[in-house]
């Protein structure tokens, strides 16, 4: 099937990931495209084929903006982890070393 592919890339504190949305589109089959030998095309399909362009636009635009969101989160929540383990470490250090007397 043909489609279109969008690469959205997100930059945050110095890490990139990049991620590819694949938006799938209709692909004819002979017997369809057949019936289409007599189409032409005209202002209205330009602009039919223009509408469904903005919407799939605004679909990956949507999409890259969940995913910039779930990205600033994730490294929210990682940056959280890791000053909870460097705590536990020093704890378990105290404790080992008899610092909790």
């Amino acid at each position: 099937a043909q489609g279109i592919s969008a690469q959205i890339v997100l930059h945050r504190g110095g890490v990139d990931s990049s991620h590819s949305l694949h938006l799938a589109t209709r692909q004819l089959v002979p017997a369809e495209m057949a019936g289409d030998s007599d189409k032409q095309v005209t202002p209205e399909v330009i602009a039919q084929h223009q509408k469904e362009l903005d919407s799939c636009l605004a679909d990956v635009e949507a999409a890259s903006k969940k995913a910039k969101e779930a990205s600033a989160q994730a490294l929210e929540t990682a940056e959280k982890c890791r000053r909870i383990e460097e705590e536990t470490k020093k704890m378990i250090e105290q404790f080992n070393t008899g610092g909790n007397k």
